[in-house]
């Protein structure tokens, strides 16, 4: 029951959210629910790992430095005015 509701309300949340067609949200809810569940288990993952860890303060300031470096080559991409190439719909 708890998966059923998630499902339609990740699908409207989704269809309002890009202003996409009902149809369209409801054809990519499976893919939503996939990613969800991907995210969640690397996300357990991750808790456990740092969890077991012996030093988490490092491995948290490991992870947010790798953050920052990605953010920052992303700004540097994006300013650079370099067109990655991407499909829509």
């Amino acid at each position: 029951m708890l998966v059923t509701v998630f499902v339609v309300g990740s699908t409207f949340l989704l269809a309002w959210l890009f202003s996409w067609p009902l149809v369209r949200a409801g054809l990519l809810a499976p893919v939503v629910v996939a990613v969800t569940g991907i995210l969640a288990f690397w996300g357990l993952v991750a808790l456990r790992s740092l969890h077991d860890a012996s030093r988490p303060r490092q491995a948290v300031a490991v992870a947010v430095v790798v953050l920052v470096i990605l953010v920052i080559a992303q700004v540097v991409v994006a300013r650079a005015g370099i067109d990655l190439p991407h499909e829509g719909f």
